[in-house]
């Protein structure tokens, strides 16, 4: 599955005081305008057990630990994982479950990882079981062993955590099932 966001295809759109989120100019932009709000859109398929996906975000107004994530294994809002990056060049693996949040592996600093807005980075992960690797603009970043959750879908997500203005537009997104 690909998605240049050129189209809808599925992914929900919506528009209030707190932000917004949106399908234009092939790109799916997520806009915060509210400290420590957050949005996300969940495209309804494929699910995927073990594969990878990938998608280039790009933070135009952004600053701090403002994050910005793709989802995978995505089973409903109480249960994924979330691959993260902050605005001042961190990543972090959370893994949502019954509603939790659980850092499977926290944040950390990685060169690989452009900071600021006007920048873009590509988020890629690849899952097999247990075992996931992480890699940011080509490079690798860690891996991490978890099977808390077997299968699920993608999406994309950001919050605001340390302004009242984060906008990120995602794009080319691809995700691929893979057997072991």
């Amino acid at each position: 599955f690909t998605d240049p966001f050129e189209q809808v295809l599925g992914w929900g759109q919506s528009a209030d005081d707190e932000g917004s989120l949106a399908v234009a100019g092939g790109q799916l932009t997520i806009a915060i305008h509210k400290f420590g709000y957050y949005r996300f859109s969940i495209w309804g398929g494929p699910v995927l057990t073990d594969g990878t996906a990938q998608v280039t975000a790009a933070p135009t107004a952004c600053s701090g630990r403002d994050e910005y994530a793709l989802l995978f294994r995505y089973q409903d809002a109480q249960n994924h994982y979330r691959f993260a990056f902050s605005c001042n060049g961190q990543a972090q693996l959370a893994r949502v479950q019954a509603g939790e949040t659980t850092a499977v592996q926290d944040w950390t600093p990685y060169p690989a990882i452009q900071s600021g807005p006007g920048v873009s980075n590509t988020l890629l992960v690849r899952f097999s079981g247990a075992d996931m690797r992480f890699y940011a603009n080509g490079q690798y970043l860690f891996s991490a062993q978890d099977s808390a959750l077997a299968a699920g879908t993608v999406g994309l997500y950001a919050r605001a955590v340390d302004s009242n203005t984060l906008s990120v537009s995602f794009d080319n997104l691809a995700a691929r099932r893979v057997t072991p």
